[in-house]
């Protein structure tokens, strides 16, 4: 493991229970995270050695503005969120056996940002509406979708909005603790937080708020940006923050 920066590891308490949804749009929530304990970094820096051997394949292009994210199916066919003002989900097929096409646009959106799947085939999407308006978050389920080889979708995915969180202030990443839960969990970056998003429901709480999130109090630009992509395994929850350029694991 080479890492660009020093990983700095930070051992939580056991979430021995996650907080029980709020009413939805209405809720204050004021839930945090248990005291963290430093731990000196267990990784010590080495530059990063370039191999010229690694063979790379460009496997699709898009002239737009940028992939934001990305989520494997279990068939290994790849769906892409899309950065700024573009609300775009892309099916891209890494054996170029079918070309990459445009699954959704979600016209209500400003763009598209976290995904990640909770059940076979069964995708979570979000991003900010126009307008300045909430972070929302909705379904796409893959179970019936198909495609033709030559691109054609014969059968879309069934999209439907489940609903917002007005309190967020700049979500991102998202993923999920086990596939059985009915919720996912999604960064905020700009509060330095983890909201917990019940997708059956649509309720939602602040279920995490750890100065380990949290951007740098120099807060110029990029810097001002906490805690960015996160991902879980067995119980552990794994996150970067952009703006401290740090790596952390939460138990």
């Amino acid at each position: 493991m080479q890492p660009l920066l020093s990983v700095l590891v930070f051992l939580l308490s056991t979430m021995t229970a996650l907080v029980t949804p709020s009413a939805g749009p209405e809720s204050s929530p004021t839930s945090t995270a248990s005291p963290v304990i430093p731990v000196q970094p267990i990784v010590t820096y080495i530059p990063p050695v370039a191999s010229s051997k690694a063979p790379l394949t460009k496997i699709f292009a898009y002239a737009g503005s940028g992939f934001e994210n990305l989520v494997l199916r279990s068939n290994g066919q790849i769906l892409a969120t899309t950065a700024f003002q573009e609300p775009l989900l892309f099916y891209v097929d890494p054996l170029r056996v079918r070309p990459g096409v445009v699954l959704h646009n979600f016209t209500s959106l400003r763009n598209t940002v976290g995904i990640t799947e909770l059940a076979p085939d069964r995708f979570y999407v979000h991003g900010r509406r126009r307008e300045g308006g909430p972070f929302t978050v909705f379904s796409v389920d893959m179970r019936y979708f198909s495609i033709l080889p030559n691109g054609t979708v014969s059968i879309p995915p069934k999209v439907k909005e489940i609903g917002s969180i007005p309190s967020s202030l700049g979500l991102n990443g998202m993923t999920h603790l086990r596939k059985s839960d009915t919720f996912v969990l999604i960064a905020d970056t700009l509060l330095g937080a983890v909201w917990k998003f019940d997708v059956d429901t649509g309720k939602y709480n602040l279920m995490i708020q750890d100065s380990s999130m949290a951007g740098p109090s120099n807060k110029t630009e990029f810097a001002a940006y906490g805690i960015n992509g996160l991902r879980a395994q067995n119980r552990t929850l794994f996150y970067c923050n952009s703006g401290r350029q740090t790596f952390y694991k939460m138990k």
